[in-house]
C-alpha cells in the first residue's frame, strides 16, 4: 500500500512539474503586412488579448484553454489635409476564471449489484451492473468584470510621420484623403 502511494505522489508531482507558466497572448483580426483601405467610422484595428486558464497551482491549463484579459480598438475619424485622426478605445477584462471553477463535475451512476445463493445444493453467485446518465454540476465561474480604459483621441500628420504604435503593432499609414486611409499593420 505504501508503495502505491509513493507512486501516485511522484505522478502528482510529474504531472504538476509538467504545467507550463501562464502565458498572455494577443490576436488580430485583420491580415498583417497587407495594404487595407477604411473609411470614416471604419476600425482599423482590433486586438482581443487572453491568458491561459490558470490551474490550482498558478500553472497554465493542461488542456490548453483560455480566458479573455482584453481588447484594443483603433477607429478612423476622418482627416484634414494630411492630418488623420483616430480613436483608440480598450477594455481590460478580469473573469476570475480557473480550471477549478471553469470545469463541471460529473459524476458517474453506476450501480452494482452482487447475488449468491444454491440451486438446490450448488453454489451460484452473480453480478449486475447497471449504468444510468452522469449526474453533471455545471461550472460555477464568477462573474466576468469588464473595466473600460479611457478613450484617446489622437491624431496623425503624414507631413512629419506616417505611423503609430498600438498594443505592440506598429501601424504603417500609406495615404490620406479626406474620407479614407491606406494602412499597413506590422
Amino acid at each position: 500500500m505504501r508503495s502505491r502511494f509513493g507512486l501516485v505522489a511522484v505522478l502528482f508531482a510529474a504531472q504538476v512539474q509538467a504545467c507550463a507558466p501562464v502565458e498572455h497572448t494577443a490576436k488580430i483580426t485583420q491580415p498583417v503586412n497587407q495594404v487595407l483601405y477604411a473609411g470614416i467610422g471604419d476600425s482599423i484595428i482590433t486586438i482581443s488579448t487572453e491568458k491561459s486558464l490558470p490551474n490550482a497551482f498558478g500553472q497554465a491549463d493542461v488542456f490548453g484553454r483560455t480566458t479573455p484579459t482584453g481588447m484594443i480598438t483603433v477607429q478612423y475619424l476622418g482627416s484634414e489635409g494630411t492630418v488623420a485622426r483616430f480613436v483608440r478605445r480598450a477594455v481590460d477584462i478580469d473573469t476570475g476564471a480557473t480550471t477549478m471553477n471553469s470545469s463541471p463535475i460529473f459524476i458517474p451512476n453506476t450501480q452494482t449489484t452482487t447475488t449468491s445463493g444454491f440451486v438446490g445444493t450448488t453454489p451460484v453467485a452473480a453480478t449486475s451492473t447497471t449504468y444510468a446518465p452522469p449526474t453533471i454540476i455545471p461550472a460555477n465561474s464568477p462573474q466576468a468584470q469588464v473595466l473600460p480604459q479611457a478613450e484617446v483621441i489622437f491624431k496623425v500628420d503624414m507631413s512629419l510621420e506616417n505611423e503609430f504604435v498600438v498594443g505592440g503593432r506598429k501601424i504603417e499609414l500609406i495615404s490620406v484623403a479626406p474620407t479614407s486611409i491606406s494602412y499597413r499593420i506590422h
